[in-house]
């Protein structure tokens, strides 16, 4: 909830909510629908604190949880590039083994 507001049944609301239903031309409580005696509603600052207080929390969570996995996969990358180069170099080494020895003919002159 961003707005939140109770009614004087107690019942708590959006407050875009409860004003398009008032618009509609309901003057009664959504849930338990006894007429309204009274059409004041009021902001609802506690749950408005405590929504906002467990909506940092998570976004906070999953912040440095994406700040985790970020820093893994560029771990990951750079671990796969060394062992690239590092597949390249013993690809290299092996061919070198492989080929033939080359005969070196003297200048005899």
């Amino acid at each position: 909830m961003q707005d939140p507001v109770t009614l004087c049944t107690g019942q708590i609301y959006e407050r875009s909510n409860i004003l398009k239903w008032f618009s509609l031309g309901h003057f009664t409580c959504p849930t338990t629908m006894p007429e309204l005696w009274d059409d004041s509603i009021t902001p609802n600052k506690t749950l408005f604190h405590l929504t906002h207080s467990w909506f940092s929390q998570k976004y906070l969570a999953m912040k440095k949880r994406s700040e985790d996995v970020q820093g893994r996969a560029l771990e990951l990358l750079e671990t796969l590039k060394k062992v690239k180069d590092q597949a390249r170099v013993q690809a290299l080494r092996s061919l070198d083994r492989s080929s033939p020895p080359t005969i070196r003919r003297r200048n005899s002159g």
